[in-house]
């Protein structure tokens, strides 16, 4: 037997060429449940004519449910020609089908209970999208907006950070504050993620503090959330001083917002990040704005360009990363009886 579509010899009544099949109407219910029930003649649709490979008989076009997809039965042998193609459109109309009789066969009751768990389900996936003075404001500042977030927990800690950040900038010369490369001070560096050595630096920080902080403490809890403050800033102050020359100031909370990036990668898995790039939205998820940014900083770190803490960041945001990852290992690991 061969092929109608190929001059090929059918093995085992399939072509090597294109993978059609001939296939009894039991055998092809046997590989798509109920999918004979789907195929209804449909003798005036526009296929290529083809002959049965059994018994050269003229077969006739048959329609896949309201799919523009046909097979081809042979009115002698009764067999069916299938491609690859067609055989997939039947499994998935198969599945939808039985999907719709199951659903039919549901009481009220349970119709009902299906509908709140699906909204129940959902709810955390989707969340809230961006409102227009949080788009425009983003639009204006390039700073971007995380939506689709999980858990519930008051955000105050991130607030009182951001206070505190402003205290310190109007209270203490940001000299006093900043850690001197290699001068091995550690109450410097603890105090450098309070120094701003400008407004918008200080303001910069803060709004990217906003956004990436109250996402992390919506769900992770109280006691690393406020480690993650205390420590991030001297962490990061020390690896940008291996990359200073000596008697450089190094300051600002940027390195903290960095660990709360890598942090929120795992703490929000599902979240969703908006941009506007020419007043255009733009999604991306978190976990490819994060490695989009660190790839960012770490060309311009390679660049040569200076006055910017690019390892502060690329250190706060890979301690940030090992930080989530233990978290959400230990969030996994069974508790044990003890």
């Amino acid at each position: 037997m061969r092929c109608p579509d190929h001059p090929r010899e059918l093995k085992d009544l399939r072509c090597p060429a294109c993978f059609g099949e001939l296939m009894a109407p039991s055998e092809l219910d046997t590989r798509v449940p109920g999918a004979t029930a789907l195929l209804a003649p449909a003798p005036a649709a526009r296929v290529k004519p083809r002959q049965c490979p059994q018994c050269s008989t003229p077969m006739v076009p048959h329609g896949i449910g309201p799919a523009q997809a046909w097979v081809e039965q042979c009115p002698g042998c009764e067999a069916y020609w299938v491609e690859k193609s067609d055989l997939r459109t039947l499994e998935l109309y198969s599945k939808s089908a039985a999907r719709r009789a199951a659903y039919a066969s549901m009481s009220d009751a349970e119709k009902k209970e299906l509908a709140s768990g699906l909204a129940e389900a959902t709810k955390g996936d989707t969340g809230p999208d961006v409102g227009v003075a949080q788009a425009a404001l983003s639009a204006a500042t390039g700073v971007p907006l995380v939506d689709r977030l999980q858990g519930d927990q008051t955000t105050f800690m991130t607030w009182l950070f951001a206070a505190a950040l402003a205290l310190a900038f109007f209270g203490f010369e940001p000299e006093e504050l900043a850690y001197t490369s290699g001068s091995g001070e550690l109450l410097g560096a603890f105090t450098s993620g309070f120094a701003h050595f400008g407004k918008w630096h200080l303001i910069g920080n803060a709004a990217f503090l906003f956004v990436f902080g109250t996402a992390v403490e919506r769900r992770l809890p109280r006691a690393p959330f406020v480690a993650a403050l205390v420590l991030l800033g001297p962490a990061t102050a020390l690896f940008q001083a291996l990359d200073s020359d000596d008697g450089v100031l190094i300051g600002g909370a940027s390195g903290i917002v960095a660990g709360l990036l890598g942090l929120c990668l795992f703490v929000q898995p599902k979240a969703r990040v908006t941009m506007f790039i020419r007043f255009d939205r733009v999604y991306l998820p978190l976990w490819a704005y994060g490695v989009l940014w660190a790839g960012m900083q770490w060309l311009l770190w390679a660049s040569g360009m200076k006055g910017i803490g690019w390892i502060a960041h690329l250190s706060g945001f890979g301690l940030g990363l090992a930080g989530g990852w233990a978290w959400s290992a230990a969030s996994k690991a069974p508790a044990s009886a003890s």
